[in-house]
């Protein structure tokens, strides 16, 4: 699979406290077969009241683990840590 060092970091760091209603979408699992690289990856979640409540915690656990991390200030159902 294409992803960069980074990006296989931080899904590993993800998956391994990851919210069992969230699936990876997008480009990033697409691209396993190919040697097209993603700009980001997709973490989606079928209900809306879990996608900002995600997001908090996804960021937490990645500044813990030494990331900076930059919000865009986006609404609760479209959240982009």
């Amino acid at each position: 699979m294409p992803l960069s060092k980074i990006q296989t970091e931080i899904l590993r760091l993800l998956a391994a406290h990851r919210d069992p209603e969230s699936y990876v979408a997008g480009s990033t699992p697409l691209t396993r077969y190919t040697t097209r690289y993603s700009g980001d990856i997709d973490v989606f979640h079928d209900r809306e009241e879990r996608v900002a409540h995600a997001a908090q915690d996804g960021t937490a656990l990645l500044e813990e683990s030494g990331y900076t991390v930059q919000g865009n200030g986006a609404i609760p159902e479209y959240t982009r840590p």
